[in-house]
């Protein structure tokens, strides 16, 4: 039986290694992409979230709530190799969930506000292991479980 392809196959070889030559990639990860920009340009935005008034967060402030929130899941038991489901809207909280997760080693896994049943799948299945989401999203997810009379995934 032939095994299915993956729906993005690495570059070809020569194509990769002219997209370092012309500085289009590098070999570091996003977490160390972070923290160098942050080190370089702590005072020049990093981060412009047009859902919050087109609110700019510089590089060094990102960094700031990024370790903020990397200690957070580091407290919940969230490790390297650990996958952390992010479910929000769209803002500058979904990228800082994923860069947290990033510093930590972890795999962020971001998935669309509208796709709840997905990430409670993932969750109760054990393929993701922590749910950051939304306050509006949480306390909806909590009063439906009520409603369900079932007792809530977090207590609010």
């Amino acid at each position: 039986m032939d095994m299915p392809r993956p729906l993005l196959e690495p570059a070809p070889q020569p194509l990769a290694d002219s997209y370092g030559r012309w500085g289009l990639t590098r070999d570091e990860s996003m977490a160390a992409m972070l923290n160098r920009s942050a080190a370089r340009w702590p005072d020049l935005p990093a981060v412009v979230d047009v859902v919050d008034g087109a609110r700019e967060v510089s590089y060094g402030a990102a960094l700031d709530e990024v370790r903020r929130l990397a200690a957070f899941l580091r407290r919940q038991g969230i490790g390297p190799g650990d996958v952390v489901l992010v479910q929000a809207p769209n803002s500058r909280q979904v990228v800082f969930a994923c860069w947290a997760a990033w510093q930590i080693g972890a795999i962020c896994n971001p998935v669309v506000d509208i796709y709840r049943e997905h990430a409670h799948h993932l969750l109760d299945r054990g393929l993701a292991y922590h749910c950051c989401c939304s306050p509006e999203t949480l306390e909806a997810d909590r009063q439906a479980a009520l409603t369900a009379g079932r007792p809530p995934m977090y207590p609010g």
